[in-house]
């Protein structure tokens, strides 16, 4: 325990130190804005602390709350599956598949092939780019399915990544 606490000193100090260096006070006030090492010591040091007492401690789950709120992101989802799914073939007179939802090379084809938008953004790759920034773009030419993309994403996302994760761990 005693290594460990000396250690860390050494590295919070060495920390300190590089911060100063990186960004010296007296640059900070000539650009008028408070030293990086005041929002290192104001900030991320307290968040450290808190976060390391989470790992130590663990955090409490309100399992049935999340379970709840599973459901609720789970209905939401399929509501907005079916609009988005209803939409497309009511615009486009054609079936899609629920999937085509999560291939960004089937939705720029619905998007640029089908509705007509232009390319507004590529991939890395060279295909069209189907990211949010993309979706808000064909929103603002007034495309309705974008908008319903856009969430469908944002609620497939918390339920995943956060509700969903949270649950499994």
């Amino acid at each position: 325990a005693a290594i460990d606490a000396d250690l860390t000193w050494r590295i919070s100090n060495k920390q300190r130190i590089d911060c100063v260096k990186e960004d010296p006070i007296k640059k900070a006030a000539l650009e008028n804005r408070p030293p990086l090492i005041k929002l290192m010591n104001s900030h991320y040091i307290p968040l450290t602390e808190v976060l390391s007492e989470m790992q130590v401690e663990g955090v409490r789950i309100d399992r049935e709350f999340l379970a709840k709120n599973l459901t609720r992101l789970t209905i939401k989802e399929r509501e907005l599956e079916t609009q988005i799914l209803d939409k497309l073939k009511q615009d486009l007179n054609k079936d899609y598949e629920v999937s085509a939802l999560s291939s960004n090379k089937e939705l720029s084809n619905i998007f640029i092939g089908g509705y007509g938008l232009p390319k507004v953004k590529s991939t890395d790759g060279g295909d069209a780019s189907t990211d949010k920034e993309t979706m808000d773009k064909y929103k603002e030419m007034g495309n309705p399915v974008a908008s319903l993309i856009v969430d469908y994403r944002d609620i497939a996302k918390a339920k995943s990544t956060y509700v969903g994760a949270f649950l499994d761990l």
